[in-house]
């Protein structure tokens, strides 16, 4: 069958891009199972990870995820159209959803699933809550905040203006895109038409509170989105223990956010 569904990953830090072979091997595994024929895994190595020269940072993570789709999109599309999927764990969730808001943001392509694996909401938050660093003074000595609300805010508050002013188009009878360079003075919000977002957060993670990924899933929530946000809490699972599928309850929550509801 021809793949036309990418799932990307992106890993924690210090995670490579083959510490997801098994993972992506079982899940590829288990959709089979379920008659998924059409899915491709694509793992990214980080600037200065692996094999991969530079260094890590937000916008060299970004530029090279970027470049990854865009080639990714040149060699499979063929006149085909082909869905992106992005999944990340920890670190990894931060570059996932930074890549899913540029891609809406630049009108690349519309992310289809975004699964988010043990989220912070920043590094800030992190310092304060394992080091007790104020989050003001932990902002100044950081060189990289890795944002994730920031960023769940451009992702909701952007559709909502695309939406919006593809409501006006239509109206005043107008065709195309709406320019992504304005900005939205709703109060209202809403995630991009195609976006699933499943959060998944171990209970007991003692590096990333749970409470972070339920925030990042509330923050979410705003407006129309319920049907389209679920957060699934692992009862007992540690930080690494959400990516460990030889547990039930975790190749369950990464099927159903990864595979469930589509149509075979």
């Amino acid at each position: 069958a021809r793949v036309t569904k990418w799932w990307i990953f992106f890993g924690g830090n210090g995670m490579l891009a083959l510490d997801w072979v098994t993972f992506a091997s079982n899940l590829n595994k288990y959709g089979r199972q379920r008659g998924r024929f059409d899915t491709g895994y694509l793992l990214l190595d980080y600037p200065g990870y692996g094999g991969s020269p530079g260094k890590i940072s937000p916008k060299s993570v970004l530029e090279s995820s970027l470049s990854a789709v865009e080639e990714l999109m040149k060699r499979t599309a063929n006149g085909t159209k082909i869905q992106i999927n992005l999944l990340g764990h920890s670190l990894g969730s931060a570059a996932a959803l930074q890549l899913a808001v540029a891609l809406h943001e630049r009108g690349v392509v519309n992310v289809s699933r975004l699964v988010l694996s043990a989220p912070f909401t920043s590094i800030p938050d992190i310092a304060n809550e394992i080091f007790g660093v104020p989050r003001n003074v932990a902002k100044g000595l950081l060189p990289h905040l890795w944002d994730n609300e920031h960023q769940m805010s451009r992702l909701v508050n952007h559709a909502n203006f695309m939406e919006k002013q593809q409501q006006q188009q239509k109206k005043q009878g107008g065709e195309g895109v709406a320019s992504s360079s304005s900005s939205s003075s709703s109060s209202s919000s809403s995630l991009p038409p195609s976006l699933i977002l499943t959060i998944i957060h171990g209970v007991k993670d003692a590096l990333v509170p749970v409470d972070m990924g339920r925030k990042l899933a509330a923050q979410a929530n705003e407006g129309q989105n319920q049907y389209r946000v679920k957060i699934v809490e692992i009862q007992g699972a540690d930080h690494n223990d959400v990516i460990d599928q030889s547990k039930w309850q975790v190749r369950s929550a990464f099927m159903e956010a990864m595979f469930g509801g589509d149509e075979k």
